[in-house]
């Protein structure tokens, strides 16, 4: 029970998962970008992803080294669903006859009890991230400091 369990609560965090990143630009080589990832597929690579994003629009724009200038983060989670909620009840009932022959009557009486147990909350973790950066050709003496997009691309 306990595995299966476990599979259901892996499941709703995986399906309730995915990652998206604007790109604004604020200047023709200064960038801003703002991810947003949900899910434990997705928080988890949600940096690295969002430099590569970076490196790309880097280089899209005829560019070859940027600088971070300016960037925040924050985790935190998203309610995404429960368990199953269980019920066990239990009725017990008094039946009592009397009369004779063709004519019987009856009462009966009863009672229902039970437990109601709710589902257990399922939440799946979260992370924002905001990276203001500019952006350098090959060869400008602010380049040297900066982070090569080609070699972020480059790293697995």
């Amino acid at each position: 029970m306990r595995f299966k369990l476990s599979i259901a609560l892996v499941a709703c965090a995986a399906l309730a998962a995915c990652r998206t990143t604007s790109e604004i630009p604020l200047a023709a080589n200064v960038w801003q970008f703002e991810t947003s990832a949900q899910g434990l597929l997705f928080t988890h690579g949600s940096d690295k992803a969002t430099l590569k994003k970076v490196a790309q629009r880097t280089i899209s724009q005829g560019y070859s080294h940027f600088i971070i200038v300016d960037g925040a983060s924050q985790s935190g989670s998203v309610y995404v669903g429960s368990t199953p909620t269980t019920v066990n009840a239990r009725y017990s009932a008094d039946h009592s006859f009397y009369g004779t022959g063709n004519y019987l009557s009856g009462t009966t009486s009863g009672t229902a009890y039970g437990t109601v147990t709710p589902g257990t909350p399922v939440y799946a973790p979260t992370r924002n991230l905001k990276l203001t950066v500019v952006m350098f050709k090959e060869g400008d003496p602010q380049a040297a400091n900066a982070l090569s997009a080609a070699a972020i691309l480059a790293e697995k």
